[in-house]
């Protein structure tokens, strides 16, 4: 916050810009010190986990549990196909809304959070989105949503590869 009040009021570089660059610093995927950590997360993933959705159910039960702890509100949903993780309370977010910087919360926090799925599972952001075990950021409190909604799902597919889901 103190970067964002600094460059803007000090430095006069527009918010936006200011944004772009934190973003950088918090998730560049290019550094090397990324590429280890995405890395030694995917291995992790393999040798522990059957398949990417039980990789992923893991990772946003962690996320609840170790990452966001106890200044969040977090509840879960499970079956045998669907995991559904509600924020109902988050710590980012009421601090930037509290001291006048909510547009810092969904570019840097909630992007991080996205992140944190792709670099458990070793998909990229197009296989969570289209792939036979897909991921969702539905919503966000910082976007205006009255819950973030976190959606693993499993797609059940026919012999011939097609879905033999109902949607």
């Amino acid at each position: 916050m103190s970067a964002l009040y600094v460059s803007c009021n000090q430095l006069n570089i527009p918010s936006d810009q200011v944004i772009k660059i934190l973003q950088q610093c918090m998730g560049d995927s290019d550094s090397v010190g990324e590429r280890a950590v995405r890395y030694s997360l995917q291995m992790c993933s393999k040798l522990m986990f059957r398949d990417n959705f039980a990789s992923l159910t893991a990772t946003a039960r962690q996320m609840a549990d170790v990452d966001l702890g106890k200044a969040f509100d977090v509840s879960h949903e499970e079956s045998e196909n669907l995991q559904i993780s509600r924020v109902s309370g988050c710590f980012y977010n009421s601090f930037f809304v509290k001291h006048g910087a909510p547009e810092l919360t969904a570019p840097i926090f909630c992007k991080a959070e996205e992140m944190l799925f792709e670099k458990a599972s070793g998909l990229t952001r197009e296989q969570l989105r289209t792939g036979d075990v897909t991921f969702h950021l539905r919503s966000t409190l910082a976007e205006g949503g009255d819950q973030c909604l976190f959606e693993v799902k499993r797609h059940r597919t026919t012999g011939d590869g097609r879905s033999a889901d109902p949607t």
